[in-house]
C-alpha cells in the first residue's frame, strides 16, 4: 500500500513507548501482509534485545554515579534559564530579512544607473528634417515640390508606426485563428 511507511513509523513509535496498538493500526496490520511481517520482525527483535540486555549490563563506577547524582541535584536547585517564548523565535529571521531588504533598497536607490543614450543605429534611422528649412519658414513661400517632400518627411514616422501596428494586429489575428479555428463539419453524402 502507499501508506505502509506511515503505519510502520507509527508501529515503531508505539513499540518504543510500549503502548497498545490503536484500532486503525491493528486493522491495517490485519489487511497488509508486508506490514504483518514487519511487525512480527520488530516484535521478535525487541524481545531478543530485551532478553540479551541483562548480559550486557555493567554497573557504573561509584565515581561516575556520584558525579551524575551531584549534577542532578545541582540542576534541581538552579533556576531555569530564561528562554524566549516560542512565538518570538520566527520573528528574528523575519526582522533580519526586512532589514536586509531595506538596506538593499536604499543602496539601489542611491546608486541608480544613469540614463543611457539611445543606440547609434536608432539615431541613424530617425527621419531628419531638411537642414535648410527653419521652423519659422512660411509654408506659402515654399515650392510645391519642396512642400510635398516636407510633408512626406513629417509623415514618415507615423507611417512607419502604422505599418508596425498593422503587422502586429495581423499576426495576432492569425495566431488566434490558428488556436481557435474549428474546421466545418464534413458535408454529408446520402
Amino acid at each position: 500500500m502507499s501508506t505502509c511507511w506511515i503505519y510502520r513509523q507509527w508501529l515503531i513509535l508505539l513499540s518504543e513507548r510500549q503502548e497498545r496498538l490503536p484500532h486503525r493500526l491493528a486493522r491495517h496490520l490485519d489487511r497488509c501482509p508486508n506490514c504483518q511481517r514487519f511487525a512480527s520482525a520488530s516484535l521478535t527483535l525487541g524481545q531478543r534485545l530485551a532478553a540479551e540486555a541483562p548480559a550486557h549490563y555493567v554497573d557504573p563506577s561509584p565515581f561516575l554515579r556520584d558525579k551524575i547524582l551531584a549534577a542532578k541535584t545541582r540542576l534541581e536547585h538552579e533556576p531555569p534559564a530564561t528562554v524566549l517564548p516560542q512565538t518570538w523565535r520566527p520573528a528574528w529571521p523575519l526582522a533580519l530579512a526586512i532589514l536586509l531588504l531595506g538596506l538593499g533598497s536604499l543602496y539601489a536607490l542611491r546608486h541608480r544607473p544613469t540614463q543611457t543614450p539611445p543606440h547609434p543605429n536608432a539615431l541613424a534611422s530617425a527621419p531628419v528634417a531638411p537642414p535648410d528649412l527653419a521652423f519659422t519658414a512660411k509654408l506659402d513661400q515654399l515650392e510645391p515640390a519642396r512642400l510635398f517632400a516636407l510633408s512626406q518627411t513629417l509623415d514618415q514616422p507615423l507611417h512607419r508606426e502604422m505599418v508596425l501596428v498593422l503587422d502586429d494586429a495581423r499576426s495576432a489575428v492569425q495566431s488566434l485563428a490558428q488556436a481557435f479555428w474549428v474546421p466545418p463539419p464534413a458535408a454529408r453524402t446520402e
